[in-house]
């Protein structure tokens, strides 16, 4: 719950700091770094791998989406990239529990 938490201020902060320092691209990229952030907290703290390559997917995600597009675009492709990634991390089909 502390990372959940944590994750949603860190997003939230990132956002308006962007918008106070009229930076845009922190306002488009920030949110979705702290999201990323909080996977990778979560992957360390449930021991998944899984979870943990997820995180580093998203962060490709980001970085693609920053050079691909800017503004609303770049927050809808990251959050529809996270949503398919996320459903994937989710979808175990051994349902066994795994470990770093």
């Amino acid at each position: 719950m502390l990372i959940l938490a944590a994750t949603l201020i860190a997003g939230a902060s990132m956002s308006r700091l962007g918008v106070a320092l009229e930076e845009p691209w922190i306002s488009d990229f920030g949110p979705c770094l702290a999201f990323t952030v909080g996977t990778a907290l979560t992957a360390a703290w449930l021991q998944s791998r899984r979870l943990a390559l997820t995180a580093v997917a998203m962060v490709i995600v980001t970085a693609v989406a920053s050079l691909a597009a800017d503004g609303d675009l770049a927050i809808a492709l990251q959050l529809a990239a996270y949503g398919a990634l996320l459903l994937f991390a989710a979808a175990d089909p051994s349902g066994q529990k795994e470990g770093l």
